[in-house]
């Protein structure tokens, strides 16, 4: 998360196949949609504003994005991806797009892992 869409390239080969690849920042969310691969340096087909996404998350820490470390950013991700997971909630529906939609209804009951590569 947050590393940039070169992450993606250099760690393809070892992440599990996946149909979504999703980088996140404190500022951006950037989608990838992994079901018909293209060219492993692609950009992303959605970048979203994620201090909008996050901003719920952000008031329940009392932090602004600029103050988060790594880690209470991972954890706050996950917990945003879970919360997608349990209930179908957390795409702003203004972002909203048939392929957002998608996403947000292939997390529900997903399994949310982290540092599946350790």
């Amino acid at each position: 998360m947050g590393c940039g869409a070169e992450k993606k390239h250099a760690l393809h080969g070892l992440l599990p196949l996946a149909k979504y690849f999703l980088i996140a920042t404190p500022e951006r969310l950037y989608l990838w949609n992994q079901e018909h691969p293209g060219q492993a340096d692609a950009p992303p087909e959605y970048t979203i504003d994620a201090t909008e996404e996050f901003q719920p998350w952000f008031r329940r820490l009392s932090l602004e994005p600029s103050d988060i470390g790594p880690e209470a950013f991972e954890l706050l991700v996950h917990a945003w991806l879970s919360g997608i997971a349990r209930s179908g909630e957390g795409i702003s529906q203004d972002v909203a797009t048939p392929w957002l939609a998608e996403l947000t209804g292939s997390l529900q009951q997903a399994r949310i892992e982290m540092n599946p590569i350790q």
